[in-house]
């Protein structure tokens, strides 16, 4: 069995609820962090917390699904909502060296257009 997780600090009692029902267990902010290794998914969307930036400094994740990562903003740059707290870092920036970006569904679009699929290469 596949152990799922889910951790949102904006999580309510129906959202436990609901996603308890879909056997996924709900972690507190920051124990999901504690839980990525090397054969995990993640998957962010639109954070308001350095996802992108610990996952590099924790582990190498097996998939990680996000939004695309662009080279560092510069200063003057605009930037979404998710780089606004998640920025890119050299160190993410290095870590997607060793991953294929593949597109994200195009029948998910509901989740925006810079969802991509990040697949660790062996």
């Amino acid at each position: 069995m596949v152990k799922c997780y889910a951790q949102d600090p904006v999580y309510e009692d129906v959202d436990h609820e609901v996603l308890g029902e879909l056997g996924m267990t709900v972690l507190e902010h920051p124990r999901g962090f504690l839980e990525v290794d090397e054969a995990a998914v993640v998957f962010s969307l639109a954070p308001n917390v350095a996802v992108r930036q610990v996952v590099a400094d924790i582990a190498r994740p097996a998939v990680m699904v996000w939004e695309r990562v662009c080279e560092i903003p510069r200063e003057g740059d605009w930037v979404g909502r998710a780089e606004q707290s998640d920025n890119i870092s050299p160190r993410v920036e290095e870590m997607i060296k060793d991953y294929t970006e593949l597109p994200f569904p195009s029948e998910l679009a509901g989740f925006g257009s810079s969802l991509v699929v990040f697949i660790r290469n062996y």
